[in-house]
């Protein structure tokens, strides 16, 4: 099970476009981007490792099975980060002829990620409720990353910066109270982006949002409620 205990990360995130996009709507710099973009773990990459916990000590033949398909989609993620360090790296006039090498690999992963879907069944319905909730997890993560590269005409890095450049926060608004100083503030909390195109994308804020809220609904049943426990101690971290 070393695969699953192994959080894939490499130098510049896979994701890491989508987990500083609300960096990059404020005015990044490509190079602020890409010192940023060091600093995040690959929220693909930290996902997968937290479906065997909740897998392995209710179906040893789930187990086996998601083993064998993190054992796919890891690579594929290596691999997606690779491209991207090639496209970033290239020169503007070669990227176009990166990028679609890039896009085919983000749909590569997208891919390899249904055998684990498939294969993280339980019969502990508190178990797969909170699998469920890391699975939507990666799949929206993978698909918003697909949706920001495709929105991308020109294939370029610049062209991707002025996409989330022109970003809209349509982050739901809520407010804040000070008791001390009586003052209320509101927030948007920098969670969902709009492009310019349109298309509707989650920053890594929304990502850990989300995940936080499952793993701590209490499920009624304890050893579930402890590892959910100990998984929602790691997304505080990231």
């Amino acid at each position: 099970m070393k695969s699953l205990n192994r959080i894939v990360s490499t130098p510049v995130s896979a994701l890491a476009i989508v987990l500083v996009g609300v960096m990059l709507w404020t005015g990044c710099t490509a190079q602020q981007f890409l010192a940023e973009a060091e600093k995040i773990d690959t929220i693909l990459g930290a996902i997968m490792p937290m479906v065997a916990p909740l897998v392995c000590p209710f179906s040893p033949v789930a187990c086996t099975a998601v083993d064998a398909a993190v054992s796919v989609a890891s690579p594929a993620l290596t691999a997606l980060d690779g491209w991207l360090a090639k496209w970033q790296a290239a020169s503007s006039a070669a990227q176009p002829g990166i990028y679609p090498q890039l896009l085919a690999a983000a749909l590569a992963l997208q891919q390899s990620q249904a055998s684990l879907l498939a294969a993280a069944k339980v019969n502990n319905p508190a178990a797969q409720s909170k699998i469920s909730a890391e699975l939507t997890a990666l799949e929206n993560a993978t698909t918003d990353l697909i949706t920001l590269l495709q929105s991308n005409k020109s294939g370029t890095v610049s062209g991707l910066l002025e996409q989330l450049n022109g970003a809209e926060d349509v982050t739901p608004l809520w407010a804040t109270w000070n008791p001390a100083s009586s003052v209320a503030r509101v927030v948007r909390g920098g969670q969902t982006l709009k492009l310019k195109n349109g298309a509707v994308i989650h920053t890594h804020k929304w990502y850990k949002a989300q995940l936080l809220d499952q793993l701590s609904k209490p499920s009624g049943d304890a050893r579930v409620d402890a590892i959910s426990k100990a998984l929602a101690a790691k997304v505080k971290r990231w």
